[in-house]
């Protein structure tokens, strides 16, 4: 596993990289009901938070391998959590490129 520090460094940028498409959905389309994209964006804010108050919070420097296991759950959590926001904002998009 890498460092704590660089975990962090991932979790901001996928979150940057979700939040990121959220807005030029609405930049894109400016008439639409922005509410459920706007939605998405703070659940992947909520989603940082959640992972980084994990990261923090983590007490068990006896067993390095406990350790390496909790942030390898960690990481893959936010991975799958990550891909779902994703595909939720991809859904958007093929639903106003179907409408062309």
């Amino acid at each position: 596993m890498a460092s704590k520090k660089q975990l962090k460094k991932d979790i901001d940028k996928v979150v940057y990289e979700i939040v990121a498409d959220c807005y030029s959905y609405m930049d894109l389309y400016p008439k639409e009901d922005h509410q459920p994209v706007e939605n998405l964006a703070y659940k992947a804010l909520d989603m940082q938070d959640d992972m980084l108050t994990k990261i923090n919070t983590h007490q068990g420097r006896e067993n390095p391998k406990d350790t390496k296991e909790y942030f390898n759950s960690i990481k893959k959590e936010f991975m799958e959590e990550a891909e779902k926001l994703f595909s939720e904002v991809d859904k958007y998009f093929k639903a106003k490129e179907e409408e062309k």
